[in-house]
C-alpha cells in the first residue's frame, strides 16, 4: 500500500461474511443461517393458509378412509414397514413348509401428509404411488405373488415348494428399497422468519362453515405465538389438533378470509411498505358446499365462462378486488382490504383440477410461472386489472397448470417452497466487496457479488467506483459488466474451460493432476471414479448427462444451454490477481521475488469468485468473461444433486437448486485468498487458498501463478480494443495446479489431518491467513470451521491449526478452550488474521509474527512467533456474565505507523444477524434474556500481552438522528480500521463497523456505520458517532478513492445489487489518494 500522510495504516482483514450459532439452557441448538442475508431484508408476507377440514382429509390419496391420524406404515406410526416372514406345513411332509414373506402398509392420511409437511410434530411413512399396483411387483420364479390394495395394502410372496430350511428374501426383493420415514418438515416453523403465517380452516361441520386458528399477526419481529398455535393445531388429532369431518365449502372460507385479513391490515404497521397478502388455499377435493344447489361443479365446470362467479374462483377474485360476495351460496358483505392474492394446492386425485386452475387464475397465481409464482403484473397468462370486471382472456391451462397439484409430503411441500420462494424477490449481496483498478477499465472499480432470488442465478459486478453519477441508488456508480449476463450469453464467444483435479496425482513426476472437462461422454466415468473413492461413498452417480449439466447446458446431450448458467454467490467476496505486488524490505528472499515480479509484471488481471455452482470462477476484470473455472473434487458429488433438481424442475429450479433456502445446496461459499509464496529451487508462485464455507470440509492450495491464455480483440469498457498475450508460462493442459488440500473424510481421495476425527476439518467458514516470517518460512493460519451436524452440548473444543504454507505440513493443530457460560457451542469460525505487530504499516513482505483466531465463546486467542506460535488466550469479551461469539475477523494495525511502533490495535464485534438462536440474535424488540451485540477496539503495548479494552453495546450507541439502535442491530462485516501515522500524535485511530438494525426505518431495516474514535494512548476515551446506510443491510464496505461506499441488495423486482455512500459521506483525511494498487483491496477483503 502507498503511505499517506496522516491515516497510513489501513487494515481490515477479511470483510467476509461468517456466522454461527445457539441458546440456553443448551448449547446444542444453533444454525448459521446465510439465508437471512437476503430473508430479512424481505418486508414479510402476510400469508393466511385456509386449510379444507372436510371428511375426506381422513382418507389416504386414494380415497380410501385410514383415519385422521393414520401416519403411513403397518402400523399407522409412521414407521417403515419390514418383510416378515411365516410359515406353514400345510401339504407339506418331513417337516418342510412352505414359507411366504408379507409386507403390509398403510398409506397415511391426507391430513397427515398435510400436518407433516406444515408442522413440527408428526412423522409419516409414504412410499411411491406405483407400490399400488400389482404391475410393480415382480414376478419371482419359484414363488406365488399376491397383492392386496386397499385400506390395508398387502404384498405377499410364498414359496411355490416345501422346503427344508428358511429361504433369504429374494433378491428381487432385497433390491426394492423401502423409504425411510419422512420427518416433520416444519414449514411452517422453518419459515417463520420468511412469512407472517395464519391459519384458517373451513368445513361445513363448523360453525359459521369455519374456524380462524390464528389470524396474520403483521408483526414481523413478533411471531413465537402464532407459530406455536399453528403448530399446535398440526399436532395428531389424538394429541389436541386438527381432525377431520363435513362437506367442503371452499367458497365460505375464502370469504372468511377477507374479514380475517382485514384484521391484519388494520393492525399493519407496514402497509405502506408493498408487503404482500396472499391466501393459499389447501384442499383435497372439489368444493361441494356454499355452490349453487350445494353440489360439486361438475367434471370439466360447466359453462365456467359465465357461472365462474358463483364458485371459488369468483371468491378468488373478490380477494384480489377488494369486493364482496355477492354470488356464490354463502354470501356476506366481506371485503379484502387490500389487493390479496389466492394460490391454491390440491393435495389428492380427487381435486376438480379445472376448478382449481381458475381459481388460481383468479387469484393472480401462477404455477407454471417459474420461479416467480406471485408475479402477476406483465404476464400474459393472468389478469392485469386491479378493478373493475376481470376476464378470461389471459386463461390458457393448456399451457400449464395455475394450481400446485400434489399427492405425496415431496410434491406439497415442493408447492409451498415455491410460493415462499416467490414471496421475496430481489437481488441480494450477501459477502463484502472488493475493489482494483485496471487502466482500460477505471482507476477504481468495484466488484460486488449477488444472487437473484428466486432462482438462485448468481452475478458478478463491476462497477465503476471512481466516476459516479448524479443518479441515487443502483445507478449511483456506473456498471461496467456483470459476468453472470455475459456467460449467459455466450460468454464473448469464449468456450467454457472447467476443470477439477486427482489428488493421488499430486506431486508425481510425470503425471498432471488437472482434469479438463470437455467431453461428457468421455469425462463422466472419470469423474465417477474419482469422486466414488472407494469404500467411502456410494457411487456419485455421475452421467455423461451431469457432464452436460456442468457444463452449462440443461443435461439432454444436445448443447442447449441452460437460461442461465453463474450460480448463486454467496458469502465469497471477489479476489482480484494481477501482476505480483512489489517488495521492496530488505529480505532474505527479495531477489527472488523480484525476479518473479518481471516475469509476471504483465500478467493479466483475473477476479475469482466462489458460487454455489460448485466451482472456483475466475473472470476476466476487463470484460467479465469467463476464463476458467474450477471445481474442487469433493464437491464433484453436488453436481448430481444440482442436476437432478434441475431436470425434475427446469423453470423452478433453474440452477438445480431447492426452492426453499433452507435447503440450498452451497458449494465454494467462502473467499478465495491468496499469496505469494516461495518454493525453494521452484521460486515463487502466487498460491490461491480456497474453503467451501457451508459448501464442503476442504482446504485447498492452488498455484495460479499463470491462468491467463491471452485474448485478442477485447472490447474495454473505455471503448478500445485490446490484444491481451498469454501469462508467461502459461500451459493450456495445466493452468493451475493444485499443490495440496486437506477435507475432513478423505472424499475424492483428498487427505485429512488426522486418524482422530475431532483433530480434522469442519465446514470451511473461516478464510486463511498467510504470511511469512522472518526465516523466510510461509505460514497459513486457518480455524476448524463451523458443525452443524454434532448437535450435543459436549462437543470437543474446536481447534486451530498452522500450516506451512507451501507444502500443507501441518506444524501445529491447538486445542482453543470452551466457556460454560456461553449460549452457543464454540468454534474456530471467524476468518483468520496474521500479520507483523511492529510493521509500520501493510506491506506484501512483512515478516508476520502473529496470528488471530476469534471464536464463539468471545476468545481471540494470538499465536505469537516469540512463544513458537502457541496459541494463547488474548481477551474474553463477555455481556451480562455470559461469553459473547466472535463471528468476523478482527481488523489490526500497529501505533504509531512509524518505524518503531510500541502498540498493537484491534477492533472487532461480537454478534451477527446471521444467527437464528434468539438467545444471540433476538426474534423481537422486547425479548429480554440474549446476549447484545457490540463493537470492540484493543490496544496492547507490544511489551505486554494483556490488552485494554473499549467495548460499545450497539443498543447504547446514539444515532446520528437521535434515538439509539434497536435490540435487534447487529454487526455485518469485519470493520475497517485506520491509524494515525506519528508526524500526528494528536489525531485519533478510527475502526468503522457496518451494522443494520432491521426494527429502523418503516420496511426492511437500515445499515449504519459506527464509527469508533480512540486515542491508542487512552483507548477508554473512545467516542462513537453513526452514519446512516440507507435502507436494507449492507453486507459489507470498502474505501475507494472516492471514500467508503457499501454494498447493498436490491430488495424487489427490476433491481440489482449496488454500491451506494453512508450519509452523511465520511470524512476521513487525507484524500484517499487515486494510484492505488492491486494491494489496497486485499487488506479490506
Amino acid at each position: 500500500m502507498k503511505k499517506t500522510s496522516l491515516f497510513a495504516g489501513i487494515s481490515a482483514l477479511l470483510l467476509a461474511t461468517a456466522v454461527a450459532a445457539a441458546p440456553p439452557p443448551s448449547q446444542a441448538v444453533e444454525k448459521v443461517d446465510l439465508m437471512r442475508q437476503i430473508t430479512t431484508q424481505w418486508v414479510k408476507p402476510n400469508v393466511l393458509i385456509v386449510l379444507d377440514r372436510s371428511g375426506s382429509m381422513a382418507d389416504d390419496m386414494w380415497g380410501n378412509n385410514v383415519g385422521v391420524d393414520n401416519q403411513g406404515g403397518p402400523n399407522k406410526d409412521g414407521q417403515p414397514p419390514t418383510w416378515t416372514l411365516s410359515s406353514t406345513t400345510s401339504g407339506c411332509s418331513g417337516g418342510k413348509k412352505k414359507y411366504t414373506y408379507t409386507l403390509s402398509f398403510y398409506f397415511p392420511s391426507r391430513m397427515a401428509v398435510m400436518k407433516n409437511s406444515l408442522g413440527n410434530s408428526v412423522t409419516i411413512w409414504q412410499p411411491p404411488a406405483i407400490w399400488k399396483t400389482a404391475g410393480f411387483w415382480p414376478t419371482i420364479s419359484g414363488w406365488t405373488k399376491s397383492t392386496s390394495f386397499g385400506t390395508l395394502n398387502t404384498i405377499k410372496y410364498t414359496s411355490n415348494t416345501c422346503l427344508a430350511n428358511s429361504p433369504a428374501l429374494p433378491t428381487q426383493l432385497a433390491a426394492i428399497q423401502i423409504p425411510a420415514a419422512v420427518p416433520p418438515q416444519d414449514l411452517v416453523g422453518r419459515s417463520a422468519d420468511k412469512v407472517n403465517w395464519g391459519l384458517l380452516i373451513y368445513s361445513s361441520s363448523l360453525t359459521n362453515y369455519h374456524q380462524v386458528i390464528q389470524p396474520v399477526d403483521p408483526d414481523d419481529a413478533n411471531q413465537a405465538t402464532a407459530v406455536q398455535n399453528i403448530e399446535n393445531a398440526l399436532r395428531l388429532s389424538s394429541a389436541g389438533g386438527l381432525t377431520a369431518g363435513g362437506w367442503t365449502p371452499t367458497s365460505r372460507g375464502l370469504n372468511a378470509a377477507k374479514a380475517s385479513l382485514k384484521q391484519t391490515w388494520n393492525n399493519d404497521l407496514k402497509k405502506s411498505c408493498g408487503r404482500l397478502y396472499a391466501t393459499i388455499l389447501v384442499t383435497d377435493g372439489e368444493s361441494n358446499y356454499c355452490n349453487p344447489s350445494n353440489s360439486v361443479w361438475g367434471s370439466g365446470c360447466p359453462n365456467y365462462t359465465t357461472n365462474w362467479r358463483k364458485y371459488p374462483p369468483g371468491r378468488a377474485d373478490e380477494l384480489f378486488l377488494k369486493t364482496a360476495d355477492s354470488s356464490s351460496g354463502c354470501t356476506t358483505t366481506d371485503t379484502s382490504p387490500t389487493n390479496v392474492q389466492t394460490f391454491v394446492i390440491g393435495v389428492s386425485p380427487d381435486v376438480s383440477r379445472c376448478e382449481l386452475n381458475l381459481t388460481a387464475y383468479f387469484g393472480r397465481t401462477d404455477a407454471s410461472a417459474g420461479t416467480n409464482v406471485a408475479q402477476w403484473w406483465g404476464s400474459s397468462r393472468l389478469p392485469q386489472n386491479d378493478s373493475g370486471s376481470t376476464s378470461l382472456s389471459n386463461y390458457k391451462p393448456s399451457e400449464g397448470d395455475y394450481a400446485f397439484f400434489a399427492d405425496n409430503a415431496r410434491s406439497l411441500r415442493d408447492a409451498f417452497a415455491a410460493i415462499v420462494a416467490g414471496l421475496g424477490v430481489g437481488d441480494y449481496a450477501t459477502a463484502a466487496p472488493s475493489v482494483a483498478s485496471a487502466a482500460a477499465v477505471s482507476s477504481s472499480v468495484g466488484f460486488l457479488a449477488s444472487v437473484s432470488y428466486p432462482g438462485f442465478k448468481g452475478h458478478l459486478y463491476a462497477y465503476d467506483l471512481a466516476h459516479p453519477t448524479a443518479a441515487t441508488g443502483q445507478d449511483r456508480f456506473p456498471l461496467l459488466w456483470d459476468a453472470g449476463a455475459i456467460l449467459a450469453s455466450g460468454n464473448k464467444g469464449l468456450a467454457r474451460k472447467i476443470y477439477t483435479w486427482d489428488p493421488r496425482k499430486i506431486g508425481k513426476p510425470g503425471q498432471n493432476p488437472v482434469i479438463l472437462i470437455d467431453d461428457p461422454t468421455t469425462d463422466a466415468p472419470v469423474l465417477e471414479t474419482l469422486c466414488t473413492k472407494s469404500g467411502l461413498l456410494p457411487p456419485c452417480g455421475i452421467t455423461p448427462n451431469v457432464v452436460d449439466f456442468i457444463l452449462g447446458n440443461d443435461g439432454t446431450l444436445t448443447g442447449t444451454k441452460r437460461q442461465w448458467i453463474l450460480g448463486a454467490i454467496i458469502n465469497s467476496t471477489p479476489a482480484v490477481t494481477g501482476p505480483p505486488e512489489a517488495w521492496k524490505q530488505t529480505t532474505s528472499l527479495l531477489s527472488q521475488h523480484q525476479t518473479f515480479e518481471k516475469t509476471y509484471e504483465k500478467r493479466h488481471q483475473l477476479v475469482w469468485v466462489g458460487a454455489s455452482d460448485g466451482m472456483l470462477h475466475a473472470f476476466d476484470m476487463i470484460d467479465g468473461a469467463e476464463i476458467l473455472a474450477i471445481i474442487p473434487p469433493e464437491l464433484l458429488a453436488k453436481q448430481v444433486e444440482l442436476y437432478n433438481n434441475y431436470k425434475a424442475n427446469p423453470s423452478k429450479s433453474p440452477m438445480g437448486q431447492p426452492m426453499d433456502p433452507d435447503l440450498h445446496i452451497y458449494g465454494v461459499a467462502n473467499s478465495p485468498r491468496f499469496a505469494d509464496v516461495y518454493f525453494g529451487t521452484d521460486g515463487f508462485k502466487t498460491v490461491m487458498y480456497i474453503t467451501e464455507g457451508p459448501g464442503g470440509t476442504g482446504i485447498h492450495a492452488l498455484d495460479i501463478s499463470h491462468p491467463y491464455p491471452g485474448r485478442t480483440g477485447v472490447v474495454a469498457p473505455d471503448g478500445l480494443t485490446y490484444n491481451f498475450p498469454a501469462d508467461p508460462n502459461y500451459d493450456p493442459d495445466k493452468p493451475f495446479e493444485p499443490l495440496w488440500g486437506y477435507t475432513r473424510d478423505g472424499a475424492a481421495y483428498t487427505a485429512t489431518f488426522s486418524t482422530n476425527d475431532d483433530n480434522n476439518m469442519r465446514f470451511g467458514w473461516a478464510v486463511p491467513a498467510v504470511g511469512m516470517d522472518d526465516s523466510g518460512t510461509f505460514h497459513l493460519v486457518l480455524g476448524q470451521g463451523y458443525d452443524p451436524n454434532r448437535t450435543d452440548v459436549s462437543i470437543p473444543a474446536p481447534r486451530l491449526y498452522r500450516l506451512n504454507a507451501a507444502t500443507g505440513q501441518l506444524l501445529r493443530t491447538d486445542t482453543l478452550l470452551n466457556q460454560s457460560s456461553a449460549w452457543v457451542r464454540n468454534h474456530s469460525f471467524a476468518d483468520n488474521t496474521i500479520w507483523q505487530t511492529n510493521a509500520k504499516f501493510y506491506q506484501p513482505d512483512n515478516f508476520v509474527d502473529e496470528g488471530l483466531q476469534g471464536d464463539l465463546h468471545g476468545q481471540l486467542w494470538r499465536l505469537p512467533k516469540s512463544t513458537s506460535w502457541v496459541a494463547e488466550r488474548l481477551l474474553t469479551i463477555t455481556e451480562g456474565g455470559r461469553a459473547a461469539p466472535l463471528y468476523f475477523a478482527t481488523s489490526v494495525a500497529a501505533y504509531p505507523v512509524s518505524n518503531s511502533p510500541t502498540h498493537a490495535i484491534y477492533a472487532f464485534s461480537t454478534g451477527s444477524f446471521y444467527e437464528k438462536s434468539p438467545y444471540v440474535n433476538p426474534p423481537s424488540p422486547t425479548f429480554s434474556s440474549y446476549l447484545k451485540a457490540g463493537v470492540h477496539v484493543a490496544v496492547r503495548a507490544l511489551s505486554s500481552s494483556t490488552p485494554s479494552i473499549k467495548s460499545f453495546l450497539l443498543k447504547d450507541i446514539t444515532k446520528r438522528e437521535g434515538g439509539k439502535f434497536g435490540p435487534r442491530t447487529q454487526p455485518t462485516t469485519t470493520p475497517l480500521l485506520l491509524v494515525p501515522d506519528a508526524k500526528h500524535p494528536n489525531e485519533k485511530a478510527i475502526a468503522l463497523f457496518a451494522v443494520y438494525d432491521p426494527d429502523a426505518g418503516t420496511c426492511v431495516g437500515t445499515s449504519y456505520v459506527v464509527r469508533i474514535d480512540f486515542d491508542p494512548k487512552n483507548v477508554m476515551g473512545a467516542a462513537a458517532s453513526t452514519y446512516t446506510g440507507g435502507p436494507g443491510a449492507a453486507s459489507g464496505f470498502v474505501l475507494s478513492e472516492r471514500g467508503v461506499v457499501f454494498a447493498k441488495s436490491f430488495v424487489g423486482e427490476g433491481g440489482r445489487a449496488h454500491f451506494d455512500v453512508p450519509e452523511p459521506p465520511i470524512e476521513i483525511p487525507p484524500p484517499i489518494p487515486e494510484n492505488q494498487t492491486i494491494n489496497f483491496w486485499r487488506e479490506l477483503q
